[in-house]
């Protein structure tokens, strides 16, 4: 059995028995303590005295010299402190561990005298979890650390951004009239976020999210065993981690740790590849300390005022593509949906790329305020754009081309799916870019049916023109459109009964070299000209 993720599932309930990252906790390098309780830090497990670290003791503390400089873990669990005193815990030992004599000075955790309260401990170690059995199983089997590595995610820029973060406008500092305590939860759409939008509180957003969220969300797909970030295609067989940045910018702590709280849920979507929304399959949760488990919400324990913390969920390759590929099957039968000729799903699928949506479900306790948009666990069908600040979405993808050095390069092709977008009302695919036609050349293709009924009917194109020269379709039933100018455009008619129109985007690198040549976008503007959705390829010369 694989082993449960490290970072997501046991690290962070660890954090979260000790208070999940709050003030005056005794791990967290905070406060006026003394020392760091046990010796060793739950800030970071790369801190110098984390879990991958040392132990450490203040001179005149509490904590015996003769535990400093041990490591926190080591090969085996039986011969790991922290293990040892977590497990001596389970067997009801107290105050001090009496077995082995190696770790007989340090103290039982959590205290013997705190457990009955300690929620968390007792949910992670009942009810069919086991927080300290998965410890064990993870030490033995070779500490694989899948803490994120992305300099985004890490502990270190997260804590600099926080000490920037501004409050959320509008709402008084607790300690003034009047007198309001809330968490403000949000879902970062890029570095730095601080979770205001359009709207919120009738105050004018100094940081929305930017026009191309889909490209600078902070969430990141990641290699289980190393925490590193997944370079290139995605890979049948394989399982990915994916680990987005949410944050509080509230001036209260949010979480059922708080005083007065309540549980903060994320959940992630995998989506079929889109301009906005689309088909959709939920991803497990990286929070299930039974790494087969398929529960899909990630619970924060706690997340303090203006701080972020990182949200994990696995993403199976094989598991994913079959689940998109029954709700894609859904929206066909529904008849919200033209395959374009092929005779499956998987087939018109094996052409795109997933992207994936994270999206807070709870956690504030405040909805009666003028927060925008009102508070809603569902999540309806939606975009970041600069309004919704509990989802956020990454759709970047990478566009490898073959090499050609002929005048004519056939084009390769990213199939997508275009929502519609308000009711009656059209919707237009913008297509925009800065290469060189020298580079590269566009194609938009789409079912005849698509072009005929929302696109010569009722809708339009500027700076394309239909071509029937083009051999290589992206399916069997395709109109060809080619850019005749830079900013190529479709608008389309109102399509609520097709709700999903599936398009493909062709790019015919002609670059005689291997190297980047810079990023296309396909931006779709609702009919008020606003941007809801959209999605950014890396073009490559192979």
């Amino acid at each position: 059995m694989a082993n449960p993720s490290f970072y997501f599932a046991i690290f962070k309930r660890l954090q979260g028995c000790d208070g999940g990252m709050a003030d005056g906790s005794s791990h967290f390098d905070v406060g006026n303590l003394p020392e760091l309780s046990g010796g060793f830090s739950l800030t970071d497990p790369h801190h110098l005295h984390g879990m991958f670290g040392t132990v450490t003791h203040v001179v005149g503390g509490s904590l015996p010299p003769i535990l400093d400089g041990k490591a926190v873990l080591t090969a085996t669990a039986a011969d790991s402190p922290l293990y040892v005193v977590l497990h001596a815990c389970m067997l009801g030992q107290k105050p001090f561990v009496s077995n082995p004599a190696s770790f007989s000075d340090w103290p039982v955790m959590p205290n013997y005298g705190s457990v009955a309260s300690n929620t968390v401990w007792n949910e992670s170690n009942s009810g069919g979890n086991d927080l300290v059995g998965a410890l064990k199983t993870w030490i033995d089997g070779g500490k694989p650390d899948d803490t994120p590595k992305p300099n985004a995610l890490l502990r270190t820029t997260l804590t600099q951004l926080q000490a920037s973060m501004a409050r959320f406008p509008g709402i008084a500092d607790f300690d003034k009239p009047p007198f309001v305590q809330i968490p403000v939860l949000f879902v970062c759409s890029k570095s730095g976020d601080d979770g205001r939008r359009t709207g919120d509180l009738g105050v004018p957003a100094a940081n929305s999210a930017p026009a191309n969220y889909w490209a600078t969300s902070p969430i990141y797909l990641l290699d289980p065993a190393t925490g590193l970030q997944h370079q290139g295609d995605l890979k049948a067989t394989e399982t990915y981690n994916v680990a987005a940045v949410i944050g509080n910018c509230g001036n209260w702590p949010a979480g059922r740790l708080a005083q007065g709280g309540t549980n903060i849920t994320v959940r992630c979507d995998a989506e079929v590849f889109n301009s906005g929304f689309g088909p959709s399959f939920p991803l497990p949760s990286l929070s299930n300390l039974d790494p087969t488990g398929t529960a899909p919400v990630f619970e924060q324990w706690g997340l303090p005022p203006k701080s972020y913390d990182l949200v994990g969920f696995r993403f199976e390759v094989d598991s994913v593509f079959a689940g998109l590929a029954k709700a894609l099957a859904k929206a066909v039968t529904d008849n919200s949906f033209n395959l374009g000729g092929f005779a499956t799903p998987e087939a018109w699928l094996k052409g795109g790329h997933p992207c994936v949506k994270v999206y807070i479900t709870g956690g504030e306790t405040k909805s009666n305020l003028t927060i925008h948009p009102k508070w809603n666990d569902v999540p309806v069908p939606d975009t970041p754009i600069a309004t919704n600040r509990h989802i956020a979405q990454h759709n970047l993808a990478p566009f490898a081309a073959d090499v050609h050095a002929d005048k004519k390069p056939k084009p390769k092709w990213k199939n997508f799916i275009a929502p519609q977008v308000g009711r009656g009302v059209t919707n237009r695919l913008v297509l925009e870019h800065a290469l060189r036609v020298t580079d590269a050349q566009f194609y938009l293709a789409m079912p005849k049916a698509t072009f005929e009924h929302y696109v010569r009917k009722g809708g339009a194109i500027r700076n394309l023109a239909e071509v029937h020269d083009v051999t290589d379709k992206p399916f069997p039933d395709a109109v060809i459109l080619r850019e005749t100018a830079r900013g190529g455009e479709i608008v389309l008619a109102a399509h609520d009964k097709e709700l999903y129109l599936g398009l493909s985007l062709g790019i015919a690198v002609a670059a005689e070299r291997p190297a980047p040549l810079g990023e296309a976008s396909i931006i779709h503007h609702a009919h008020d000209g606003t941007i809801a959705g959209g999605f950014t390829l890396n073009v490559v010369a192979g």
